[in-house]
């Protein structure tokens, strides 16, 4: 009987009671965090986890989001999560890279180059992404 004890104690103790280092408890805070924006309607997008780095009670996310309408339409998001209680929250995101549409590196730097003669003084570098 004390085998039994010492099992689900060990179980209890690898597995643990806290929040799941899993993809799917990352995607599951990422969704959770996005269904709190209402601007964003997210039947209009497919997003894909496509890496999560674990660092104890902080994890990294890279997440990919295509338009459904115009699969050629994608951005990455990286995300920085922390544990809370049982599960995961999204502390932060910032765009990672840009690959299509007016929002992409490419169309930020056709908009940032200089026209011939002029200047862009004061708009922002497009940030390259690799």
């Amino acid at each position: 009987m004390k085998r039994v004890g010492f099992c689900i104690a060990g179980l209890i103790i690898v597995f643990g009671c806290g929040p799941s280092q899993s993809k799917s408890a990352v995607r599951a805070a990422i969704e959770a965090y996005l269904r709190q924006r209402p601007n964003l309607v997210l039947s209009n997008m497919t997003f894909d986890v496509q890496e999560v780095k674990f660092h104890g009670d902080t994890a990294e996310a890279e997440v990919k989001f295509e338009s459904k309408e115009s699969p050629d339409l994608a951005v990455k998001v990286h995300y920085v999560l922390q544990k809370s209680g049982d599960h995961w929250v999204v502390r932060s995101s910032s765009p990672a890279c840009g690959m299509g549409g007016p929002h992409s590196s490419a169309a930020r730097e056709s908009q940032t180059r200089p026209q011939e003669g002029g200047s862009t003084a004061g708009e922002p570098e497009p940030q390259s992404c690799h």
